[in-house]
C-alpha cells in the first residue's frame, strides 16, 4: 500500500496514449490533463481514480478525453475533480 500524500499514477498533458487492449486503473490515478485521447478501451476499477491536476489560481486543467473503446466504470472506481477548482 501507499504511504504517501503524493497521487501516483499517469498523467497525460494533451497527448494520446496507444493501448494494445485495455488500461485498467486500479489502486492509482489516471490523471488528464487538457485535451487526450486514448486509443483502446479503458476500465477504471476498484481504487481507481480518473482525474485532472489541482487548479490553484486559473483554470488551466480540464479532463477533455476522447476514447476511441469503451469506458468501464467499475464499482469502487472514480471520476472525480472534486476541490482541483
Amino acid at each position: 500500500s501507499d504511504v504517501d500524500d503524493n497521487t501516483d499514477g499517469i498523467r497525460l498533458q494533451s497527448g494520446s496514449l496507444l493501448i494494445n487492449e485495455s488500461l485498467i486503473v486500479d489502486d492509482w490515478s489516471f490523471i488528464a490533463d487538457g485535451r487526450n485521447t486514448v486509443i483502446g478501451d479503458v476500465t477504471i476499477s476498484s481504487g481507481g481514480k480518473l482525474t485532472h491536476s489541482n487548479n490553484s489560481s486559473a483554470e488551466l486543467y480540464r479532463v477533455n478525453l476522447t476514447i476511441s473503446g469503451s469506458l468501464n466504470l467499475q464499482s469502487g472506481g472514480a471520476i472525480n475533480v472534486d476541490s482541483l477548482g
